[in-house]
């Protein structure tokens, strides 16, 4: 937290801030702290433990212990265990489950709990044959979750059907992912040992947390460009999202033509119907039209350095997000392939 910030001259946090007015942002590119250079080098050689104990315990808690103990919403619950249930139906795991008298709770509770085991052997001790047992048990479960929903067509709870072909690859690709970080488990990797807590190693750990909430509040205090970097990634994402993605048909034929049929109803809103006329503006010349003009005023915002523009950008994002406001509520528009429970 005493680290000298060259580009502000100012001590935190009894610093004066000379000109309150928010500005647009100017970039450039600021160094980075000092200490986080430790960090960037005990991060790589320990990605593959991290990651492996992360996506153990995650799936461990919400795909098999939170539908068993109604956590998620019903319909979520009730797909995941349906889809587990289809699992047991295949012949290596039927005669496996049989063999062990388990129904699909039994099935879920039972993977939920040597997942947590895998993933505690990969951060408490600090042993080579506890991360060699996590790895392959990683190996396994990749290639078993890689066959089940091969087998079966299962897809993520709620993926709309035109977005299933791109769930199955990302399942795919992200067993292949873990599959290959518990393979590197199997070659020399230690486990984290963050169970060998000593006196020294909490007051390590307090004082290393204290340190990030001081940069945290450090970094909090000096920055004032938070609105402006809101506000233009807001402008920008729905640019090029919810209109040029749309207009040069980028997204899924079923999102775009949900967008266009929305902005289709805005336009026929008295208010705007008129504002196109006098325009001589059609429904893709209008979304045209938002996206030139969302992208300004981000520009606006990010370039230069000037009070005027910023109050350019802040004036259109207010009347955007009125006129937002007034366009959904008066068609009831909701985002696209958004679930009808929701």
């Amino acid at each position: 937290p005493h680290a000298r910030v060259p580009e502000m001259n100012m001590h935190w946090p009894h610093a004066r801030v000379p000109d309150m007015h928010l500005r647009s942002i100017s970039i450039r590119a600021p160094g980075a702290p000092a200490f986080t250079k430790s960090i960037q080098g005990w991060l790589p050689p320990h990605m593959p433990q991290i990651v492996v104990a992360l996506a153990l315990a995650g799936s461990a808690l919400i795909m098999k212990l939170a539908p068993i103990l109604g956590a998620l919403p019903a319909d979520i619950s009730t797909e995941i265990t349906k889809a587990y249930a289809d699992f047991g139906m295949l012949p290596p795991l039927h005669r496996v489950l049989q063999f062990l008298k388990l129904d699909v709770t039994g099935f879920m509770m039972v993977l939920a709990m040597a997942h947590l085991t895998a993933a505690a052997l990969l951060i408490f001790p600090s042993r080579q044959w506890t991360a060699r047992v996590a790895g392959a048990w990683m190996m396994a479960t990749m290639a078993g979750a890689e066959y089940c929903t091969r087998s079966t067509g299962f897809t993520p709870p709620m993926t709309p059907e035109d977005l299933k072909w791109i769930a199955v690859i990302a399942e795919t690709v992200m067993h292949i992912a873990l599959f290959i970080l518990g393979a590197m488990l199997l070659r020399g990797h230690l486990s984290l040992g963050y169970g060998r807590v000593t006196k020294q190693r909490l007051q390590f750990i307090a004082a290393r947390c204290f340190h990030w909430a001081c940069w945290a509040l450090h970094r909090l205090w000096l920055m004032q460009n938070i609105p402006q970097m809101l506000v233009a990634a807001t402008l920008a994402g729905s640019a090029l999202v919810m209109k040029l993605a749309t207009l040069y048909g980028i997204l899924p034929s079923g999102v775009s033509k949900e967008i266009m049929t929305a902005y289709s109803d805005f336009a026929q809103l008295p208010k705007v119907h008129q504002v196109l006329q006098l325009l001589h503006l059609d429904v893709r010349g209008f979304m045209m039209a938002l996206a030139l003009a969302h992208l300004a005023a981000a520009a606006l915002l990010v370039f230069p350095a000037k009070l005027w523009s910023a109050r350019a950008a802040g004036a259109w994002m207010m009347v955007t997000m009125a006129g937002a406001e007034y366009c959904t509520r008066a068609t009831g528009f909701c985002p696209p392939v958004t679930p009808e429970g929701l």
